[in-house]
């Protein structure tokens, strides 16, 4: 379930940044990359051209390997 409006994003605790030029990360909801200017980038104003956001309630439901961890919010640890 991609999501349309940041605020939505906010009520989970992780989401994927899907980036298909960069790479695709793991965040905190509260991580300093996760904004809503980089959010209405990718997912308003380019259209999901590049990527999208998935919001993500447990740490369990990242099953995807080509995830990984922001090294700034460190979501996979606990």
């Amino acid at each position: 379930m991609a999501i349309k409006m940041f605020a939505e994003l906010l009520k989970y605790p992780y989401v994927v940044v899907y980036d298909y030029a960069t790479g695709n990360k793991l965040h905190r909801t509260s991580c300093s990359y996760v904004t809503k200017k980089n959010f209405d980038l990718k997912v308003l104003i380019n259209a999901e051209k590049n990527g999208y956001y998935q919001p993500i309630e447990i740490l369990d439901e990242v099953t995807d390997p080509t995830v990984v961890p922001c090294k700034i919010c460190k979501p996979d640890t606990r």
